[in-house]
Formats: structure tokens, sequence, C-alpha cells
């Protein structure tokens, strides 16, 4: 019957109080960086949690069906699923140092839910039911991908499997554990040559895409940040937004001089935005030196204080030693200690009001900076949308 690894983590920290006490001592769940549960009869992947600084994990040879509960290891650069009953690469998405994957012997079809993983190194999905050549091009978006298994699959059966994935995984230096020769992949390139300039068209129309994407998401960032949303497309809107406009467009030479208005509009609002943006990136450069400042003058009274209770430790710990002896003037070494301390909690007082005060100028400086920056952007926008209207 499957036992859950709940219980399984149980066994390992003890069921008798002292002894388990003594192991959770020894052993911080927060601070394991491997566990292994091989040959365990797990059904199901479960209580991992507080185990977040996993680096390898192990739970091969088990009944799993299903990959679950472990999207909190993001730590994880090593997973051991092989020999189980999974049908679905899933719940992977948050693992993207995962490097090293095994998924050997298990019950999958299909490849994918990889896609974050941009440093995976080996992959071993051997003896499964991938039955597809097509299946094996989803791993191309893996440049750093250099051992793949997939022997004991029905697609291994097919003549051109070798040649494919040698032609489609150009980068790979290991396939089914056989090291590949060079001139293997150049005859399986030569092989494919048509089929992978067809690939190569796509993906750099979708690389291009993508990039234009990107682009355009970090420009609307921007706008959004800088309080400039709709502004570029103002003019535009306007006409868009009049259910009157295209009947009016429809009347020969009743629109023209909407031409003229909407390039001199588009030029002023183009002027407005330049400003606008200039001044923005005035203000997140006032930001980045006040929390810059910030932190200096924080970090250096920190300092400060560690060092005076580092002293002060280093004089307790010295009278502690001379009591210890015995030494004829422990009394007045004990007071000297006490007053020592008191003064040192007046000097970290003082040091943190003095951060306080420091906190308290910078922020008087910032605040002041950006006020007058928000006045006089204030002023831009009034003049720009009174022109508007």
């Amino acid at each position: 019957m499957p036992v859950s690894l709940e219980r399984l983590i149980a066994e390992v920290v003890g069921t008798d109080a002292d002894i388990g006490e003594e192991k959770r001592r020894q052993l911080p769940f927060s601070e394991v960086e491997v566990l292994a549960f091989s040959f365990r009869n797990l059904a199901r992947i479960t209580s991992l949690k507080g185990l977040e600084s996993l680096t390898k994990l192990q739970l091969d040879n088990n009944k799993i069906t299903r990959i679950e509960n472990i999207g909190h290891l993001t730590n994880l650069t090593w997973l051991d699923l092989s020999f189980n009953r999974i049908t679905a690469i899933e719940g992977l998405e948050a693992l993207t140092r995962l490097r090293d994957l095994s998924l050997f012997h298990n019950k999958i079809s299909t490849i994918g839910g990889l896609d974050g993983m941009a440093d995976l190194n080996v992959l071993s999905i051997g003896q499964n039911n991938i039955s597809k050549l097509s299946a094996i091009g989803y791993l191309r978006r893996f440049p750093r991908l250099q051992l793949v298994n997939l022997a004991g699959n029905p697609v291994a059966k097919d003549p051109s499997y070798r040649s494919f994935v040698l032609s489609h995984l150009p980068h790979l230096v290991y396939l089914d554990y056989q090291r590949v020769p060079p001139g293997d992949v150049a005859a399986a390139k030569e092989a494919h040559q048509d089929e992978l300039l067809e690939i190569q068209e796509r993906e750099d129309t979708a690389a291009h895409e993508a990039g234009a994407a990107a682009e355009r998401a970090a420009h609307a960032a921007l706008m959004e940040e800088a309080n400039l949303t709709g502004v570029e497309s103002l003019v535009d809107d306007v006409t868009a937004s009049d259910p009157e406009w295209p009947k009016l467009a429809a009347i020969p030479g009743l629109t023209e001089p909407w031409g003229d208005i909407r390039d001199k509009w588009r030029l002023a609002s183009e002027e407005f935005k330049l400003v606008i943006l200039e001044a923005h990136g005035r203000k997140r450069a006032e930001s980045a030196e006040f929390r810059a400042a910030l932190e200096a003058a924080l970090a250096e009274r920190d300092g400060e204080a560690r060092r005076q209770i580092t002293e002060y430790e280093k004089a307790r710990k010295a009278v502690a030693r001379t009591v210890a002896d015995g030494a004829p003037d422990a009394e007045e070494r004990v007071l000297g200690a006490k007053v020592r301390l008191m003064a040192l909690q007046e000097a970290l007082l003082e040091l943190d009001l003095d951060s306080v005060d420091a906190a308290a100028q910078l922020c008087q400086e910032y605040d002041r900076n950006n006020t007058e920056l928000a006045e006089a952007n204030k002023l831009q926008f009034n003049s720009f949308f009174t022109q508007a209207g």
C-alpha cells in the first residue's frame, strides 16, 4: 500500500520525542539541500514545505502519477522522478534553475512544460510513450542542453530518429548516453536541410515578433510610469470615439483641414512627451541617488554600532575569564563591565537617533527636489491640455 511523504519525513525526524528533538537540532529542514526518497512506495508528492533550500531531490522508483507540490523548491538544480507512473510534464514552471532532470521510465507521451529552464543541461526521458518526432523539436529552445536520453520510446524506432534529433538539436554532446561525433551532426543537418531552413525562418520571425512585443511593453510601461498613457494616441482617439466621424469622413473635402490639425497636434504631443520623459528620467535618477545615500548613511552607522558591540563583547569575555580564574580584583572588573555596558547602550541609542536625523534630512531634501519636479510637470500638463481644449 502506498505511503505518504509526510510519514517518511516524520521517520527521518524520529517518532520518539527525545530522539526526534535531537535530530531536529542536528538537521534544520530549512537548511537541507539534498533529499532522497527512492523505493519508498510513494503515491504522491506532498509535505515538502519548509525545504526551500533543496538543490537536489530524488523521488525515483515510487508510484507517483503526477508532478505536484514542488513549485516552491525554486533552488532545485537536480530532480530525479524516474521509474514512476507520471503521465504528463507539469508543475515545473517555477523551477528555473533546474539543470538535470530525469523522467526516465514513466508514461509521458509528449515533451513540454519546461519553458522556464534556460539552464537545462541534462534530460533523461527514455522509456516513455513518446511516439512523434515533432515532439522532440520542442527541445530546440534549450541551447545549453548537451545530454538527452530518449531510448526506449516508440519514436526511437523511427528510421529517421537519430538524424532528426542530431539535426534539430545540434548542441548535443550525448544522445542516448552515447557521445555524438561532430561528423554525424553535419550529415544530419544536410539530410534535413530544407526542413531546418523553414524552422529557422519561423524561429527568426517569432524572435523578431517577441522582441517587438517586448519593446512595446517596455514603452507602454514607461508611458504609464510617466503618466503619459494615451497621449500618443490622443488625436486618433478623438475621432475614433466620435460615432459621427465615419459619416463626416465620407463627405469629400470636409475633413481635409483635420489632417493639418492632426499633424500639428502630433508634433505638439511629441514635444510634450519628450519634456515629460526628461523630467521623469531626472525623477528616477533622484530616487536612485536618494536610496543610495540613505543606504550609505545607515550602513555607516550600523557599522559603527557593530564595531562598538564587538569591542564590548571582547572586553566582557576577558572579564569573564579573569573572574573564572579567581582574580583578586574580579568584583571591580565586573563593575567596570557593567559601566561599559551602560555606556554602550547610550552610544547605540545616540547612533540610533543620529540615523533617524540623517534619514529625515535626506527625506526632506528628496521631497523638496521631488516637489519641484512635480510642480514643473504640473505646469507642462496644464499647458498641454489647455492647448488641447
